[in-house]
């Protein structure tokens, strides 16, 4: 036997209206805190994109050191582009590396001084901007006579 149910006795299924409220509030509360990730993973991500850049760079650099000899290697000036790429000018560079050997007291011992030479790399970034906006990252590294 059916038995009728009355519209007084129906439980009600919906939600309330601070329920809904409350909801919101957690759900934009989130929203903001991804919102506000996105702009540190961004500044990782150059970070990481300039470091490889350079490592890429530095390795380069040591390589033709290596096979065009360190004696009588001069000071050397380098400009990279956003994709990694070597120019010969400063026009639409991202990055200046200037190339030093160290001459003197390098920090060897005495007896590697013979085999390896030490090199200074500085990478100055963003090359087209003024000084006082460039950041200087400074790398020492040895090469192998």
């Amino acid at each position: 036997m059916k038995t009728k149910v009355s519209p007084d006795t129906k439980s009600s299924r919906a939600f309330s209206l601070v329920e809904v409220a409350i909801s919101l509030g957690i759900v934009s509360f989130v929203l903001l805190a991804v919102a506000g990730m996105v702009g540190v993973g961004l500044d990782a991500s150059k970070s990481a994109q300039l470091d490889t850049i350079q490592a890429a760079t530095a390795r380069t650099l040591l390589s033709q050191m290596a096979t065009n000899g360190f004696d009588g290697y001069s000071a050397k000036t380098n400009f990279i582009n956003n994709d990694g790429t070597m120019s010969s000018n400063v026009n639409g560079a991202a990055i200046t590396a200037i190339m030093t050997p160290v001459t003197g007291n390098s920090g060897l011992r005495p007896e590697a001084s013979a085999d390896f030479r030490l090199v200074k790399i500085q990478f100055i970034y963003p090359a087209m901007a003024p000084t006082n906006n460039q950041i200087t990252n400074t790398v020492y590294a040895s090469v192998s006579r």
